[in-house]
């Protein structure tokens, strides 16, 4: 991209803004062009108005969240990666945004930002507000069980029996998860095999 186009083109748009603030096309148009002209101080001006504005996508969230975490690693930058974060979660019931908040609560270089108390609360909410949808929100338990502390694993795994989610049993994604915490205790079943006999229950039924 030429570099002068770019910023032209960027002005262009910004000129456009001030006349149509809600055009909605305008704003994708003008995300793209703040990327090809490299002003990502703009960048975030654009998207934090378009915000304002309008419900973004999925799509567009995803993008946000991944243009902020390219930035660099830094305790501000990943507290504003943070924070848009929470703001997704919010606008948006979407597993793939709560997977990734969540791999940003887990992850140990993330620890300054967010204590053990703070990753708790996450991994509740993330369970009461995404956990219970139909087709994917297995992606969320068996995140939130495998990344648990070892206390925390069979609990999780005992309330996920009590959620009606059928195609977790019934393709074996239950088992799957189970068998591979069972490894984790050297292949002992003891504390399991209550989860065990209730798993199996629901799959004969």
């Amino acid at each position: 991209v030429d570099p002068e186009g770019a910023e032209a083109r960027l002005s262009e748009l910004l000129k456009q803004l001030d006349q149509n603030p809600n055009d909605y096309d305008l704003y994708i148009n003008l995300i793209k062009a703040c990327k090809d002209a490299g002003n990502f101080i703009e960048l975030r001006n654009i998207r934090h108005k378009f915000r304002a504005k309008f419900p973004l996508s999925e799509k567009l969230w995803i993008e946000w969240i991944e243009d902020e975490s390219r930035i660099g690693g830094g305790k501000s930058d990943r507290e504003n990666v943070f924070t848009i974060l929470q703001k997704a979660t919010k606008d948006y019931l979407s597993i793939p945004i709560w997977t990734r908040l969540l791999k940003f609560v887990f992850d140990k270089k993330n620890a300054d930002i967010v204590d053990c108390k703070t990753r708790e609360e996450w991994v509740e909410k993330s369970i009461t507000v995404a956990g219970y949808d139909i087709s994917r929100s297995y992606q969320i338990w068996t995140f939130c069980i495998e990344n648990a502390e070892k206390s925390k694993k069979q609990e999780l795994m005992t309330r996920l029996l009590g959620v009606p989610l059928l195609e977790l049993y019934e393709n074996g994604k239950f088992q799957e998860i189970l068998q591979k915490l069972i490894t984790q205790d050297g292949n002992s079943t003891g504390q399991w095999e209550a989860v065990i006999k209730k798993a199996t229950n629901i799959v004969k039924t």
